[in-house]
């Protein structure tokens, strides 16, 4: 079989760890498996970071003659009625020729391109597979939301519903992503991130170790937020501000741990490395405060969190990261997925929702004196990876005998 993993996200920890998961469970379901994984001016550093140098697996990176004008195109053509454009791009006809060459399209586990970030790129890598009438698997993925303020809102709406009623095998990873589902009348698997299908422990680099020191340590993994659609309108200083708060306070109940800051980001103009380090220098304790260098691989990163004694987590994967490794987390959820990740595994018990806290400053208050209480326990989350890792097997078996036959 052949398959060809399209829309593989890069730059993110995460997404390693997700596109890890995901391919170690196919060659080992389908021995005689050829995956490759196609990606389009994307930054040979950034492959090299996510490539595990396996036989079957081949990535393909094909670069535009003219990078502006084939993005131009990508991002406008089925928005305004002229997909036929596509073809006319010497890229696009290479990609067309991969198409051609697989069994299966199998869109890459990712996030919210399909709804919030409104990414017609993404959405014309699906709608190529229908036009070829290719079998096309989305997996593992975030919907939503899906707006309706304008024409090409609802055009990208209207294809995107398209897109996923072709698809042969569609699974969502979170119960909100599942209810855009349901509205837009798609049949779906529910799952949990493809990062849960993996199991793989390693050591923790000596150089790594001695950053870190002998002691005990918390994880911290903030984010900048003011990248996101949701939170452009917000004052960096007001979202430093709550993170260093919440620095404070850990320090105060925990005067004998360091906190330890895993990078989830690389390789990008404005990367987590960067970002953690301005927060450390505005801490009056910052040699308590350790900030790992952005170069150490996903599974390293699981195995410091494995042996911290509490995650906080304001991307989505660092809490993915803490229910694999079975350790105590509070989540700071920005998005729905986050939040929809706790829902689908039924405990939200260690969420704090800070959509709104920088509009209301009773919810900022809200906020702080539940995070206050969070800290003070620390609940180790077997239940939670058990679950977890169990609907991550049975989503991939099911995909395997609806889709990979």
């Amino acid at each position: 079989m052949k398959i060809l993993l399209v829309g593989q996200p890069l730059y993110n920890r995460g997404d390693e760890s997700a596109h890890k998961g995901l391919i170690r469970s196919l060659l080992k379901a389908i021995p005689d498996v050829e995956i490759s994984v196609l990606e389009i001016d994307a930054g040979q550093l950034a492959i090299n970071e996510f490539d595990m140098k396996r036989s079957q697996v081949k990535w393909v990176n094909l670069h535009a003659t003219n990078t502006k004008v084939f993005l131009t195109v990508m991002y406008r053509a089925y928005k305004y009625h002229v997909g036929w454009m596509l073809d006319c791009l010497p890229t696009w006809r290479k990609v067309i020729k991969w198409y051609e060459w697989a069994d299966v399209i199998m869109m890459a586990p990712g996030g919210i391109n399909l709804g919030g970030f409104q990414d017609w790129k993404h959405l014309s890598m699906l709608l190529l597979a229908r036009k070829m009438a290719k079998p096309l698997v989305y997996y593992g993925r975030s919907i939503g939301p899906f707006r309706e303020n304008d024409w090409a809102q609802r055009r990208f709406k209207n294809l995107a519903r398209g897109a996923l009623n072709y698809c042969s095998f569609v699974s969502l990873r979170d119960a909100e992503s599942i209810q855009w589902a349901n509205e837009l009348n798609v049949k779906c698997t529910p799952t949990v991130d493809s990062a849960f299908l993996d199991s793989i422990t390693v050591e923790i680099p000596t150089e790594v170790e001695r950053m870190i020191g002998s002691g005990k340590y918390i994880t911290f993994v903030p984010n900048e937020l003011i990248w996101h659609f949701a939170y452009r309108s917000i004052l960096p200083s007001d979202i430093n501000g709550f993170y260093l708060c919440l620095m404070d306070i850990v320090h105060r109940q925990y005067p004998d741990h360091r906190i330890v800051m895993l990078p989830q980001t690389s390789h990008q103009p404005r990367n987590d490395y960067s970002y953690f380090c301005e927060l450390r220098e505005r801490c009056p304790y910052k040699e308590d405060v350790i900030v790992i260098p952005d170069v150490y691989s996903s599974d390293v990163q699981q195995a410091v969190i494995h042996k911290a004694a509490l995650m906080i987590g304001a991307r989505y994967h660092s809490i993915v990261f803490a229910i694999n490794q079975a350790t105590p987390f509070i989540s700071l959820s920005y998005e729905h997925k986050m939040s929809g990740l706790l829902k689908e595994l039924g405990n939200t018990e260690r969420m704090i929702d800070i959509t709104k806290i920088f509009f209301d400053s009773l919810e900022m208050e809200n906020a702080i004196r539940h995070y206050e209480m969070l800290v003070g326990e620390l609940p180790t989350p077997f239940e939670l990876q058990f679950k977890a890792k169990n609907r991550a097997r049975a989503c991939f078996e099911a995909c395997c005998v609806h889709a990979l036959v």
